[in-house]
């Protein structure tokens, strides 16, 4: 029996393999590009979510940054305004009083007592011109401004002078007779201690 024997390869099986091939070769290309498009249309819309969420928070950075700057503004100008209080405070706490000098400086005068004129510096000097019925009356009001009188001795006197006084260095620098011959001139200096100026 004769066999027969074909030593040709069989082309149309090769085309049919070529075929089936290029058809999965076709399917896959086709598969791999879909699943690539699809990677490319998540990442796009991913990235537009991104974009606006981001410039969304660029935007709120900014309104933040802004009332940041506003408040770091704010303070700035708080802290100076703070310095200008305590340098007023600081002023208004040294300053003399000159209203409570004098309710405290009238207390010290008997009623029998004229002052015509007063000075007082700012280092606390004062300097008095005034006239009394009498060189007696004189003398006692002299003597309750150095506080060594007492308030019996003075009777017309408002304050107890018996305590510190708040004058110093007291000094009768003048005295004269009045034109009238009944009343005592007088030029008197003294300096008024820190607490003659506050209550």
């Amino acid at each position: 029996m004769a066999v027969n024997i074909n030593l040709l390869p069989d082309i149309k099986s090769d085309e049919k393999k070529k075929k089936k091939l290029l058809q999965t070769i076709n399917i896959v290309s086709l598969a791999v590009t879909g699943f690539i498009l699809l990677i490319a249309i998540g990442v796009f819309v991913i990235n537009q979510i991104l974009n606006s969420n981001l410039s969304e928070i660029n935007e709120s950075i900014l309104a933040q940054e802004k009332i940041v700057d506003e408040n770091l503004e704010a303070e700035t100008v708080l802290v100076g305004l703070q310095s200008r209080l305590s340098s007023i405070d600081s002023i208004l706490v040294t300053r003399k009083k000159y209203s409570v000098f004098l309710t405290n400086f009238t207390s010290y005068v008997p009623q029998s007592i004229i002052i015509n004129d007063m000075t007082v510096g700012s280092d606390g000097s004062v300097l008095i011109n005034g006239e009394a019925p009498s060189y007696e009356k004189l003398a006692g009001f002299v003597l309750v401004l150095s506080g060594e009188n007492t308030l019996e001795s003075t009777e017309e006197a408002t304050v107890d002078v018996s305590s510190n006084s708040i004058y110093s260095n007291v000094s009768l620098n003048s005295v004269s007779r009045g034109d009238d011959g009944g009343s005592v001139r007088f030029t008197i200096s003294f300096t008024a201690k820190e607490g003659a100026f506050h209550e």
